[in-house]
């Protein structure tokens, strides 16, 4: 009986067997179907999109997982996601072209467990210019003052046909729409940049911009630019350098306090990071430190003159780049007077003393007079009157 019962289980259960294998060895997985990188006209924020595998179309029990990877032609690392859905998006500059794969993997009950992958499908798209590269502008640079004023400036491609001028595209995730500039800088009425408005500028986002060029019979080669504005960030120079003594010391020094206060404006003071020169001959400059604080010491000779400046710059914790602020307006300290300093304001004190008594006893004397003579007159009047 025992033997039997051993012998049943074994045919049902290599039956089981073999209904999964061959369930298993049924599933195939095709490459993505219709795998494509689409434009839709954000000046370089793109979709990549794809449909689930043919041969998985009509089988259940068989969730997917996408293995996309991408990134521009002149890059070596891939970017990689993992995702269940049919489509991402990121930002791209469209200069330098893009290039993405992607490849399915199937686990499950359809499987038997097993992990299967497809191959790899990949899509490709690249602008093509219809102009020369030497129509394009040149030297492009953007500042975002302070995280209130975007500028940015372009020098003349080496060829510029006459009558020819260029226009600014941009976008960003806050726009519906991509947008031209409405405020040109301009250089003989030639367009060589560009004021953004503050409301239409997001602080910490990509920013997408082309900067091509027309004129009557053609147009000129197309420029595509990727913006992180929080990695181009001036801020303005700190304010209100205060320069006190904190210590003095036995040895004929003392520790200055050079204190100061972030500028006004949109970025949070904790974004700030601060670099300090000193001076004590105002001719050469000497840095301090790099900081976050908003104050520092130095030591100096009680007699020593001393100057201060400060500069700032979006630190790490806010951004990853950016640009240092101008300096500062020079601070200095008092200079302590020296003996012969306070011997020639002690006899100037001394004859400003002098003077305003003698002009005071001056005006004493000269009120008597006036008196003496008016009485006199009086009496003189008075007697020619009697008489």
């Amino acid at each position: 009986m025992g033997r039997d019962w051993i012998y049943t289980w074994s045919i049902v259960t290599s039956l089981q067997f073999i209904g999964s294998a061959s369930v298993w060895k049924a599933v195939t997985v095709e490459p993505p179907n219709n795998f494509q990188i689409v434009d839709g006209g954000y000046l370089g924020w793109m979709v990549i999109q794809w449909q689930t595998p043919r041969s998985l179309q009509n089988v259940s029990n068989c969730p997917v997982k996408y293995t996309l990877q991408y990134q521009s032609t002149t890059e070596r690392v891939w970017k990689t996601v993992i995702t269940t859905k049919l489509q991402y998006s990121d930002g791209f500059d469209l200069s330098k072209g893009i290039t993405a794969r992607i490849r399915a993997l199937v686990k499950g009950p359809c499987t038997n467990g097993s992990e299967l992958w497809s191959d790899w499908a990949q899509a490709n798209f690249t602008v093509l210019f219809q102009a020369t590269m030497e129509t394009q502008i040149q030297q492009f640079h953007c500042v975002f003052y302070n995280w209130e004023h975007l500028k940015c400036t372009w020098q003349r491609g080496s060829y510029f046909p006459f009558g020819a001028n260029y226009e600014l595209s941009y976008w960003h995730a806050g726009l519906p729409r991509a947008l031209t500039c409405g405020d040109y800088i301009k250089s003989h009425d030639i367009n060589l940049g560009c004021n953004f408005e503050d409301h239409k500028l997001e602080a910490y986002t990509e920013m997408f911009i082309c900067v091509t060029g027309y004129e009557r019979s053609a147009s000129l080669g197309s420029s595509h630019f990727k913006l992180e504005l929080s990695n181009l960030v001036k801020p303005y120079p700190p304010k209100e350098i205060n320069i006190t003594t904190s210590l003095s010391h036995s040895d004929e020094s003392e520790d200055m306090l050079i204190e100061w206060n972030p500028p006004r404006g949109k970025i949070p003071p904790q974004c700030l990071t601060y670099e300090t020169h000193v001076t004590e001959d105002r001719i050469t400059w000497k840095s301090l430190s790099i900081s976050l604080r908003t104050h520092t010491v130095y030591r100096v000779n009680h007699s020593s003159p001393l100057c201060a400046r400060i500069r700032g710059k979006v630190n790490q914790y806010c951004a990853d780049d950016g640009f240092w602020s101008e300096w500062s307006p020079t601070a200095c300290r008092k200079e302590p007077p020296t003996s012969l300093t306070a011997l020639f304001i002690a006899c100037g004190v001394l004859l400003a003393l002098l003077c305003i008594i003698s002009i005071f006893f001056w005006i004493q004397r000269r009120r008597t007079i006036i008196k003496e003579k008016i009485k006199y007159a009086l009496q003189y009047e008075a007697v020619i009157q009697h008489s």
